[in-house]
């Protein structure tokens, strides 16, 4: 089925009419955290239940990142929640369970200029999203976390929440949402842990160090999909497009879009609905 109506009138529209009886979609949406071994220190994370949960049903279930500043903005809001309640209750997708995991926004010491004065501020989520990154710093810390972040995503956060709920052992019901540097960490996560989640929708990713991911022929990769902006940067644009040659050459399924715009907020929430329809046509 090909989705001809506009997605930003949909919005519009659904997110006027729960501004106006939000009470009524009943969904479930609260902060919860865990302790993590690996990182030695408490996890956040937003936790979405649809209308009507029941516990132990096999619930399709989305793991998504905040990959930088403007993703862990769009964590603090309730826009997922609304478009996953319109979706679900539009009857577009199947009723499904949606985890946030936050990262560590610490500030990294010392501030770094570069040549023109311009300031760079790195954060311990650079680190934990980017394994090029994390390897070459010097810092004993830094030097682990983003090994140490990838064992508390996929040993310590996916089984704790599925023991929670009572979901089962089940790739093909996972699905991981990533923009920005979470997108790039999804990348890395779906060559390392083929066999952990089925469907990755990553957007405008960079630090995926993809030219660097091992691969073999006899493993059963993820799909992947991938959208990226005509107005981002181009580092943004030639990382999409060079995954894309990956997995072209591997013979990896991808889906790939170029979106017209920047790395825009608004864009990929639009993107992951729009997404979501493909995935439960």
């Amino acid at each position: 089925m090909k989705y001809t109506f506009s997605l930003s009138i949909f919005f519009i529209l659904t997110f006027n009419s729960f501004g106006q009886s939000s009470n009524e979609s009943k969904s479930t949406f609260y902060v919860d955290s865990i302790f993590s071994k690996s990182l030695n220190e408490y996890r956040k994370m937003n936790v979405y239940l649809p209308k009507d949960f029941v516990n132990g049903q096999p619930y399709p279930i989305i793991y998504a990142t905040d990959g930088n500043k403007l993703s862990l903005e769009q964590f603090d809001n309730n826009n997922y929640r609304l478009i996953l309640d319109s979706l679900i209750q539009g009857k577009f997708i199947p009723p499904l369970i949606y985890i946030e995991s936050y990262s560590n926004p610490k500030r990294v010491e010392p501030i770094m200029y570069t040549e023109d004065g311009q300031i760079v501020s790195w954060q311990y989520r650079n680190y934990e999203y980017r394994e090029l990154m994390s390897q070459e710093s010097k810092d004993s810390i830094l030097h682990l976390r983003f090994n140490q972040h990838f064992t508390y995503f996929t040993e310590e956060l996916i089984p704790t929440i599925e023991h929670e709920f009572s979901l089962p052992d089940d790739r093909d019901n996972r699905y991981f949402f990533g923009y920005s540097n979470g997108g790039a960490f999804g990348v890395n996560m779906a060559f390392k842990r083929p066999d952990l989640i089925s469907t990755y929708l990553c957007f405008s990713t960079f630090g995926s160090n993809i030219e660097r991911l091992n691969w073999n022929s006899e493993i059963k990769y993820p799909l992947l999909y991938l959208e990226y902006g005509d107005q981002e940067n181009l580092s943004f644009q030639w990382e999409s497009e060079a995954i894309a040659k990956r997995c072209t050459e591997l013979k990896i399924p991808f889906r790939i879009n170029k979106y017209r715009g920047d790395h825009d907020p608004l864009i990929w929430q639009e993107k992951f609905a729009s997404t979501l329809l493909e995935i439960f046509d």
